[in-house]
């Protein structure tokens, strides 16, 4: 299972981006959402793919760095998108809760 470095350590992209969603985020309760674009080449529309977090789906060592997660989850979908990689990413999944 790949994780954000070993993705990026095996593709080749001219550049990406990422948006935080604003109407489906809520820092209230910790909830974002963003969407990510990678461009492979300078020709490319590019590669879309959407991350969230909140504390219901990150492990509790991690609580407090929703907005981050949900970014990276973005950025790996978006790649994993381009160059069809048919694995999750580590930050994708929920890696048991440290109560």
């Amino acid at each position: 299972m790949p994780d954000y470095s070993a993705l990026l350590g095996v593709t080749t992209v001219l550049g990406f981006e990422s948006k935080i969603i604003r109407e489906f985020c809520d820092p209230v309760s910790a909830r974002w959402v963003f969407k990510a674009t990678v461009y492979k080449s300078a020709r490319s529309r590019g590669f879309v793919g959407y991350g969230d977090a909140d504390p219901s789906n990150v492990s509790s060592m991690i609580h407090g760095a929703e907005m981050r997660v949900a970014e990276t989850r973005a950025v790996n979908r978006a790649l994993r998108k381009a160059y069809g990689i048919g694995l999750c990413s580590v930050e994708e999944l929920r890696l048991g809760s440290q109560n």
